[in-house]
């Protein structure tokens, strides 16, 4: 990022890997701390305020998507691999995924709608560039970032959406950033 003239912080989710805090599965707890990595990026000296861009890639998507719904600050959307709707995911038919699900996120609809960007879209303005592919196995994916796009489009928001064919979860870097700098060029300007 830094190379292409950005100025960039990695945010790790509470939990995640060796993070510190407890995992809440892309929860209230992990859109806080995107928004405090924000809230410092901001603060910063010379930070043009008014080319924020974001970018998840899988937890980090689901959650920078939920931020997106409610932090107007945020200019550019990127988000790959997400899930967009918790509850449309579970059961997900994988009982390692079912049981991060339960223990870290509940099974309550309130839960279920606090990770659930597909259900507020019309309240996400950002340019969104959504990009995920065609072979993720991981439950109703594909369509969720399907329905994502569809429903930002239907309220004027303005999204690509790239479905990579022949490709799982894992999108090579190379390839995203085929799309990432054209996107970024034309809503950011660099």
């Amino acid at each position: 990022m830094r190379e292409r003239g950005y100025l960039a912080a990695a945010v790790s989710l509470p939990g995640y890997g060796t993070t510190s805090g407890p995992s809440d599965f892309w929860g209230p707890r992990s859109q806080a701390t995107l928004r405090a990595a924000l809230d410092h990026l901001l603060a910063l000296p010379n930070i043009d305020r008014e080319k924020v861009a974001v970018y998840g890639v899988s937890g980090g998507a689901a959650t920078a998507s939920m931020v997106a719904t409610s932090d107007p600050r945020i200019t550019a959307l990127i988000l790959v691999a997400g899930v967009y709707d918790l509850g449309m995911e579970y059961p997900s038919g994988d009982p390692g995924l079912d049981g991060y699900i339960e223990r870290e996120a509940g099974t309550t609809p309130e839960a279920f709608a606090a990770r659930a960007a597909l259900r507020y879209a019309g309240r996400i303005r950002s340019h969104t560039l959504i990009l995920h592919g065609e072979r993720d196995v991981r439950g109703r994916q594909v369509e969720q970032a399907r329905l994502l796009a569809d429903r930002l489009s239907a309220n004027g928001t303005p999204v690509r959406l790239r479905i990579y064919e022949n490709t799982p979860h894992s999108i090579p870097i190379a390839a995203q950033w085929e799309e990432i700098d054209p996107f970024l060029k034309d809503v950011i300007g660099r």
